[in-house]
């Protein structure tokens, strides 16, 4: 959900997305995201999807707000190529349409490392010895997504509740200890965390809309989660500590990788296949 700019970039702002002139001549592009801590992240993936390209540095500008305003004022330039999160524009409609502006297909970057070979080699790095058929027989990378949706897409139709209808409650962040009883055959809600917490997005909602029905908006909101968009449309962020606290549960590995390594670790042994769009609409910018 994107939280609204002031009118007047700071300094800071300002020479942030300006900083791409400093790298003219390392960069043969420049690319723009939203977070200041991934650009390191971000340079080890496009430089797999752009390995013909000379690229020394990714720079990462701020919110979304920040990126698009960049965007807006550079739209002229032909090197300034500005990437955005999904979020959950295309389900509210609020995508915006610039040149130099390429929006993710899935909700953020993380959506994209989800490819099985790479979380089998994220446990043969820590268990050298299982072998790999092992390990994607026990995965069952499906089933798990499967019940992650399963579980799950009522919480995150209430966050697509609070993007659409501009509540004030903001996004619940999971305890995957305390909220989640991760059964065999289903996961359920443990205690009462998650349900307070639905009940309070639906008190907020029926107050600012007293004429609409919450029960057949977060119907709507959560069908956008099912099995079939659920990694395209779940926070990736999320989704990737859940199949993180998976993992190290079911094969043993040490809780010590950080979410963000995680991530980086993936995004190094990805094929990031399903990034290759990212290569087509440079394209047409460029030409």
């Amino acid at each position: 959900m994107e939280i609204i700019l002031n009118e007047i970039p700071t300094r800071s702002e300002r020479a942030r997305y300006n900083a791409g002139i400093l790298y003219d001549q390392f960069n043969e592009l420049n690319f723009f995201v939203e977070d200041e801590t991934k650009e390191d992240f971000y340079l080890n993936i496009l430089r797999k999807i752009f390995p013909m390209i000379q690229l020394t540095k990714i720079f990462g500008i701020g919110r979304k707000d920040v990126v698009k305003k960049a965007a807006r004022e550079n739209s002229g330039s032909k090197k300034d190529i500005y990437i955005v999160d999904l979020d959950f524009d295309h389900l509210n409609d609020t995508k915006e349409h610039l040149p130099n502006l390429i929006y993710l297909e899935r909700y953020s970057i993380e959506n994209y490392l989800m490819e099985e070979d790479s979380l089998i080699e994220y446990v043969k790095e820590e268990k050298a010895k299982s072998k790999k058929s092992e390990i994607k027989k026990e995965l069952n990378l499906a089933q798990l997504l499967k019940m992650c949706s399963e579980s799950l897409s009522i919480l995150a139709g209430c966050y697509l509740i609070i993007s659409r209808f501009r509540l004030k409650a903001t996004y619940y962040s999971i305890n995957l200890n305390r909220d989640i009883n991760f059964g065999h055959e289903s996961w359920t809600f443990r205690q009462s965390w998650i349900p307070d917490y639905i009940m309070l997005v639906k008190q907020e909602f029926e107050q600012k809309y007293p004429d609409e029905n919450f029960s057949d908006n977060l119907a709507l909101c959560q069908a956008c989660f099912t099995m079939d968009n659920f990694i395209k449309n779940f926070p990736g962020k999320m989704l990737l500590s859940i199949l993180k606290f998976k993992l190290n549960g079911k094969f043993g590995i040490s809780d010590k990788t950080t979410d963000e390594s995680f991530a980086y670790r993936l995004g190094k042994n990805s094929g990031l296949e399903s990034l290759h769009f990212l290569r087509d609409k440079v394209d047409q910018f460029l030409n």
